[in-house]
């Protein structure tokens, strides 16, 4: 099971402070941004493959960048009311990395949704992220320490996948599974996989409070992290999780 220590937040892209440093301060080793990132990407892709293993992520705060590529590939996903998840790499000049391409591609079966976060950097907090399928279960924050005694309680070597989900379902509140995401269909209008240059003329071309408010949002986008997020996204809904890895890696 993989939570944060901290009260404010499960992961929220402390790494690229690290080597936004390490590129910018004299004298300072400029080769461990490789080696951090081949790291990274070897654990996130380790964690992909534990098939045999069940794994839970806790999203109890802010899960961004890096946490979101640790957890994304665990079976049970859980959001609480202070949880906020965001892809916001857009915004820094960077990529959605940690298998961005792969995961993105794939939010709701509906790469739009994928386009539509990865480069507005959208954040989705509470309930939504299980309206979105980016979350699997929702439990109130103040259910966390009943949460894992009932874990540590009830499960053991031989519990199996169903009896795990029917710990954590215990305490999840289903009811947004069944709603539908806000500006779903201008979502999906709008962030179409043709090119980036088509989705801004879409954009430019609505006058809806949804565009204006997206367009704004966009305006303060680096430009080549924008076409290089949408062909990822779009590269990636054809390729398989190593090939993902390998591609982000390169463009690192």
């Amino acid at each position: 099971m993989m939570s944060g220590t901290g009260g404010k937040a499960f992961c929220a892209g402390g790494d690229i402070v690290s080597i936004y440093k390490a590129h910018t301060t004299e004298g300072a080793d400029k080769s461990c941004k490789a080696e951090f990132f081949a790291r990274e990407f070897l654990l996130d892709f380790t964690l992909s493959q534990m098939k045999k293993t069940r794994q839970i992520s806790l999203w109890n705060g802010i899960c961004m960048g890096g946490g979101v590529g640790l957890t994304w590939h665990s079976p049970v996903r859980i959001a609480t009311d202070n949880s906020m998840y965001a892809m916001p790499e857009t915004a820094i000049g960077f990529f959605c990395d940690v298998g961005g391409s792969y995961f993105l591609s794939r939010v709701k079966n509906d790469i739009s949704l994928g386009l539509y976060l990865g480069l507005t950097g959208q954040r989705v907090k509470s309930r939504d992220l299980v309206k979105w399928g980016l979350a699997t279960h929702f439990v109130e924050s103040s259910q966390v320490p009943e949460l894992y005694t009932r874990l540590q309680d009830g499960v053991t070597a031989q519990s199996s996948d169903s009896d795990i989900d029917g710990i954590v379902a215990s305490l999840s509140d289903s009811t947004a599974e069944a709603e539908s995401i806000d500006n779903i269909e201008e979502i999906q209008e709008i962030f179409q996989p043709d090119s980036v240059q088509e989705v801004v003329k879409r954009l430019n071309a609505s006058e809806t409070e949804f565009a204006v408010k997206t367009r704004k949002m966009m305006k303060y986008m680096s430009p080549l992290s924008l076409a290089i997020v949408f062909e990822q996204i779009k590269r990636g809904s054809t390729m398989e999780i190593e090939d993902v890895f390998s591609m982000e890696y390169g463009i690192t």
